[in-house]
């Protein structure tokens, strides 16, 4: 079709940067790649470094490198644009994948255990023992890693979720979501505590915590405490 003759009061484009859309998408991902690797190889030399975010930040700079390359290849084949949808299936893919880690990830899709044992075969001493095995995988610290959950330790520890809730509930009275809740908040109140770290955000210390943001840690910090993060650092510091 020919093109219609159409003229602006204001020129949707002064600077003429659509003539140059491909170059700049270019540019724009080399440079996120440049400094995503950077990123990287100075977070994996830092001391306790959040591995959880670690593996999403390298996940991601194989997908844009993975669509850089495609970028190039389709721009350097289909002159006219005839190889976007080789791009849009690709970005769609990359979604859809970053959707399905995401949700088999989430506690929320966790299956509940029931706190029905009557039929169960875990004995006095395997639940003592699992125990044990429970204060050496805290003294790791396997808590402060967002991807915690009831199944990840239960394989940590070479048991069923359903033996490790049992064990959680029976001996210590609480379920997998409260322990692990209170190991969090115990983590969080000695770093708050700790005049070396006042200099410490707090959604600095909501990560280094296994939060992902700041309001969760924040209300799951006040329930524990009645206190907000903030006024338990303040106070600290005072006494």
């Amino acid at each position: 079709m020919e093109h219609l003759p159409v003229s602006y009061r204001v020129h949707p484009d002064p600077l003429r940067l659509s003539e140059f859309v491909n170059e700049l998408s270019i540019l724009h991902i080399t440079w996120y790649l440049v400094l995503n690797f950077f990123l990287l190889r100075n977070y994996r030399s830092a001391n306790n470094h959040n591995l959880y975010f670690y593996s999403w930040a390298k996940l991601l700079l194989i997908f844009y490198a993975a669509t850089l390359a495609l970028l190039v290849a389709v721009k350097l084949t289909y002159e006219r644009d005839l190889g976007d949808h080789l791009l849009a299936m690709f970005l769609v893919a990359q979604l859809f994948y970053i959707s399905f880690k995401i949700l088999t990830g989430s506690t929320f899709f966790q299956p509940v255990v029931q706190v029905k044992y009557e039929k169960s075969a875990l004995s006095q001493e395997a639940k003592q023992d699992l125990l044990q095995k429970l204060k050496t995988a805290e003294a790791e610290k396997f808590y402060i890693q967002p991807s915690a959950s009831l199944p990840a330790l239960a394989k940590q520890l070479h048991t069923s979720p359903h033996y490790l809730s049992q064990a959680l509930n029976e001996c210590l009275g609480k379920s997998f979501f409260e322990y692990l809740a209170e190991l969090r908040i115990q983590e969080a109140k000695s770093i708050l505590a700790n005049a070396s770290q006042q200099h410490l955000k707090i959604e600095e210390v909501a990560e280094q915590t296994g939060y992902l943001s700041k309001s969760a840690f924040s209300a799951a910090f006040k329930k524990h405490t009645g206190q907000t993060p903030g006024e338990y650092r303040k106070k600290a510091i005072l006494s």
